[in-house]
């Protein structure tokens, strides 16, 4: 390990430390034992020519053992490692073999090959001769090799083999000068020592002799070089053996350190050991840093690739190796992008000129830029390149293909119903877009093929499939109208659901109005066919507005809506027909339209008013409620029905903020009245949809102080149909909160006896349309017996409501209803005449 150290020191780095150890004023441990023997001579001259005669023996041991030993190990080592520099050239030449083999290879051999030659010739002595007439045979090996990787020649692997030989055999003489170098150095170590140790002993003879003269300098002295001898030789020894972690050689070095011939020899000792170690160190944590750098490469989720200036790979990643379904020789350092790309796998790029001028043009800009490349195999990849400070550019790749598919998918389901899979409400307006975009301005296209039609379709019926047989059924019959819509048109007509029962269609193409109008009325009995749904045999119909394009509109939402018109006098006229839109369909959508926006502006306002009509109790002969009736003047003076607006602002969503306005409206003039007077409000079924009905009624009750008990709800059997459990959960709460309950109209719609056992209701109305008849039928008598029977049975009140006559008054009486309402007693009116007409109620109960 010693000796790899020392061999990958810089040649220049190690001479400048060499010569810095040399400069200075000569500090020469012979002349100073020359001086000591010199006075030595002057007390006794023998013992003097005797210490004179192993110092120098000891100075000349010393520089042998530095030159031949020290210094020729370390060219012998520099040789080898020259050698072993020029083996993994020859094997990366084959591993990386091209046929345009870089000429810097070959550059780096011969001058490997001339640093060789020169070290045998300047610096190494011995085996010289041998090693020198080995290395024709290594060049030309290597020669051969490099010749037959560049052309791709099967003999790669013989000569190859061949090279190793030679190589091998340069090593055994270098090995074997290694050691005979090893040899002269022990030799010499051990020579050095047995003089040193013999000198020592002279020394101690003439420190004896001349101990008046000499004795504590010289023995000082030569105490000194002989530690520092030995410090010097275990050392080495330790050297010698690749022992570079014996705990005490640093610290006896830097004793042995001094400014004479011993100090540069432990210094230089001591260089060659710190860097044999720092570069044992270094290897080390280039090890780890490349390990590290792999788990990194290997272990990201997109592929890496770096390429330099001359577009060849640095580096790449496992990901990147599968995304591409790379060979490994692809991967390899040096291997040029045109290849990479251009390798004809089913995963290549599709265009890999374009690429490389993409990622060219990238660099000369010096900019980051991102591609999505196709790959012959239909996958695609997001691609990152950005540039390198020092030229050419990394890369980052990332397979996108489920991204864009996805995307793709995304695309068409936003253009695509779920259920039916035909073109939904936005993908059916792209397409009108599109279409009436092309219609040339100008012009009389009553036949040209720019005319188009828009078929608006509203099946007959469907909600109460979807009420009676539930949704999974309704969802199974839509998309059997969908098929049937299908075959119905042709292959460029477009069919779209628009949301609930509502299709559409776009024909394009048309001659004339007759061609579409002819086309719907064979689709009406296509539609109307009985359906096979879930083992139920479905019948519905189904109705059609049209609109043709460009004489009754320029732009989609005009033909949409002209459509809706016609589909609307459609379901107007019966149903289950079809009715191309004129100009005068428009005028009573248009009046709806004005009667909307007077209704918003109305509530927004507060010009609605309430009516209240009194309800009396036969028994108590008193009135005991008021059923508050909504009233609207509009501006204009004209009237409307409360069944006209209440109806439209159901229709159009205005139910709520008007239903909130009636409720804390007559809770404000209830306040007002007797505590034994209630007021009745009536409720729409979409008021109980949303959950805010509950809280609605207690805001209106706190800010009137009106007790929860002199509130009383209407409701119709109606509002029981759509989702029926929490309308009842809503009820529940309200009776709980002290609210009565009625239900309105009794005997009409679809009554059932479900409901009564369902919620008890504390009171039953009857419907008008019965008190109306009982003078002439019996069979509504009868009715109106039964209602009364039950609600007594179930304590609940019975109200007979629309008591026009003291004939209505009797028989409703005899029939057992508790109480009364109707136009006999009062009709309704504003809250500030309330007061005079109980009075005027409670003389004609009286009477």
């Amino acid at each position: 390990m010693a000796g790899d150290g020392i061999s990958r020191l810089p040649s220049a780095v190690y001479g400048m430390q060499m010569h810095s150890l040399s400069l200075g004023w000569p500090r020469s441990i012979a002349t100073r034992l020359n001086c000591i023997v010199a006075i030595a001579l002057m007390a006794v001259t023998i013992l003097t020519v005797a210490s004179l005669h192993f110092s120098r023996t000891a100075v000349e041991a010393a520089a042998a053992l530095k030159e031949a030993g020290v210094v020729g190990l370390v060219n012998v080592l520099e040789f080898d490692t020259l050698l072993e520099r020029h083996q993994r050239l020859v094997e990366t030449a084959v591993r990386d073999a091209t046929a345009d083999q870089p000429l810097g290879l070959r550059q780096q051999l011969d001058r490997l090959q001339r640093r060789m030659s020169v070290n045998l010739t300047q610096r190494v002595t011995h085996g010289r001769d041998e090693i020198l007439a080995a290395l024709p045979d290594l060049d030309a090996a290597a020669r051969a090799v490099l010749e037959s990787a560049r052309t791709g020649s099967n003999e790669t692997t013989a000569l190859l083999a061949a090279y190793r030989k030679v190589s091998l055999a340069l090593h055994a003489l270098i090995g074997t000068e290694r050691r005979d170098t090893v040899a002269r150095m022990s030799e010499r170590v051990e020579r050095l020592s047995s003089t040193a140790l013999r000198l020592a002993d002279w020394v101690g003879v003439s420190a004896i002799v001349a101990l008046v003269l000499i004795g504590p300098v010289s023995l000082l002295l030569l105490r000194r070089v002989t530690h520092r001898l030995q410090i010097i030789t275990r050392s080495m020894l330790h050297l010698s053996h690749n022992d570079l972690d014996a705990p005490t050689a640093a610290r006896q070095l830097a004793k042995a350190d001094g400014p004479d011939e011993i100090g540069d020899m432990a210094r230089a000792l001591a260089v060659f050991r710190s860097n044999a170690l720092a570069l044992r160190d270094h290897r080390g944590r280039l090890e780890q840093v490349n390990l590290w750098l792999d788990v990194a490469l290997n272990n990201m989720q997109r592929g890496l690739a770096m390429f330099d200036t001359e577009e060849r790979l640095v580096i790449s990643n496992a990901n990147y190796q599968r995304m591409y379904d790379l060979r490994p020789d692809l991967t390899m350092y040096g291997t040029p992008l045109a290849d990479i790309l251009a390798h004809g796998a089913g995963s290549s790029v599709a265009d890999p000129t374009a690429v490389i001028a993409d990622y060219r043009a990238a660099v000369a800009a010096n900019r980051t830029a991102s591609y999505v490349r196709s790959l012959t195999d239909g996958r695609s990849f997001c691609v990152v390149l950005t540039p390198l400070v020092a030229g050419g550019w990394v890369t980052t790749h990332e397979d996108v293909t489920q991204k864009q598919q996805t995307e793709a998918r995304m695309q068409l389901l936003a253009r695509q119903d779920a259920l039916t899979e035909l073109q939904n409400r936005r993908g059916f307006g792209e397409c009108l877009e599109a279409l009436v975009t092309a219609i040339p301005i100008g012009g009389d296209l009553a036949r040209s093929h720019s005319e188009f039609a828009v078929i608006a379709i509203d099946l007959d019926h469907f909600k109460e499939i979807n009420d009676t047989h539930g949704h999974p059924v309704g969802d199974a019959l839509l998309v059997a109208v969908s098929e049937r819509l299908r075959g119905a048109t042709r292959k460029n007509d477009i069919v779209a659901r628009m949301g609930g029962d509502e299709f559409a269609i776009l024909q394009r193409d048309i001659r004339d109005v007759s061609d579409v109008e002819g086309f719907a009325q064979r689709l009406l009995p296509l539609l109307a066919e009985p359906y096979e749904v879930r083992g139920h045999t479905l019948v519905i119909g189904a109705s059609l507005g049209v609109a043709m394009a460009p004489a009754h509109g320029r732009t989609p939402e005009l033909l949409m809506q002209r459509a809706d018109v016609a589909l609307y006098r459609a379901k107007a006229a019966g149903r289950n027909t079809a009715v191309t839109f004129e100009e005068i369909l428009e005028a009573p959508i248009r009046a709806r339209r004005e009667m909307e926006r007077d209704l918003r502006a109305a509530i927004a306002a507060g010009d609605l008013a309430l009516h209240f009509q009194p309800i009396l109790d036969l028994r108590a002969r008193a009135v005991v409620s008021c059923e508050a009736l909504l009233r609207w003047q509009r501006a204009d003076g004209g009237f409307v029905p409360p069944i006209e607006f209440v109806k439209l602002a159901e229709e159009t969503g205005l139910i709520e903020p008007l239903g909130v306005w009636a409720l804390r409206e007559a809770c404000r003039v209830a306040a007002s009245w007797p505590q034994t007077i209630k007021v009745a409000v009536n409720l729409s079924p979409l008021q109980f949809i949303g959950g805010r009905l509950l809280s609605q009624v207690q805001e209106a009750l706190a800010l009137a102080n009106l007790s929860a008990h002199q509130l009383e709800l209407e409701i119709t059997e109606s509002t029981l149909l759509t989702d029926n459990a929490t309308t009842l959960a809503t009820l529940h709460e309200l009776r709980a909160l002290g609210v009565a309950i009625a239900l309105d109209d009794f005997g009409t719609g679809y009554s059932s006896l479900s409901y009564l056992r369902a919620f008890p209701f504390d009171k039953l109305k009857i419907d008008r349309s019965f008190v109306r008849d009982l003078s002439d039928r019996e069979d509504c008598l009868a009715i109106v017996k039964a209602v009364a029977t039950l609600a007594e049975s179930l304590n609940m009140t019975t109200v007979a409501e629309g008591v026009e006559t003291h004939d209505h008054l009797m028989r409703v009486h005899l029939a057992g209803c508790t109480a009364v309402q109707g136009y006999l007693f009062s009709r309704p009116v504003p809250a500030h005449e309330l007061s005079q007409v109980f009075d005027v109620c409670t003389r004609q109960l009286a009477a």
